[in-house]
C-alpha cells in the first residue's frame, strides 16, 4: 500500500500493517500536495512484475487506483504479455485508465463492506 503519511491514529494504515501488507508512506510537500506515491506504486508494480510475473502463466497485475499518471505503467505490463484489473470508484477513475486495463472493478457496489467501523478487539 502506498499513501501519504497518514496521522498516527490512522485506523486503516494500520489495519493494513497488522494483516500483512507492506506499507509505504511519504511525507507531503510543503503545499501539502500528495509526492511520490503514484511513481513509487509505478515503479514498485514493474520491478514486481520481472521478478514474480509470467505472461506464460495468463499472470495478472491489479492496480487499485484511478489516477490516468497510471496509463504508461498499465500499457507496459500489457506489452510484456501481463493482464492488468484496475480497482477503483466509477467516478474518481480515468478514462483512458479505464480502458487502458483489461478489466475494470468498480468498487461502488463494496462501499459499505470497506468503510464500516473496525470490530472492536477482544
Amino acid at each position: 500500500m502506498f499513501g501519504s503519511r497518514p496521522p498516527a491514529d490512522d485506523s486503516l494504515w494500520n489495519i493494513a500493517k497488522r494483516e500483512g501488507f507492506q506499507v509505504i508512506t511519504y511525507d507531503r510537500n510543503a503545499a501539502n500536495k500528495e509526492k511520490q506515491v503514484d511513481i513509487s506504486l509505478s515503479t514498485t508494480m514493474l520491478e514486481d512484475s520481472y521478478e514474480y510475473m509470467k505472461a506464460s502463466r495468463q499472470d495478472i497485475a491489479v492496480l487499485v487506483g484511478g489516477d490516468g499518471d497510471f496509463v504508461p505503467t498499465v500499457k507496459s505490463l500489457k506489452r510484456r504479455g501481463l493482464g492488468v484489473r484496475v480497482v477503483f470508484w466509477s467516478h474518481a477513475v480515468s478514462r483512458e485508465l479505464r480502458e487502458s486495463a483489461d478489466e475494470f472493478v468498480v468498487l461502488d457496489p463494496h462501499f459499505e463492506a470497506l468503510t464500516r467501523a473496525e470490530a472492536p478487539q477482544a
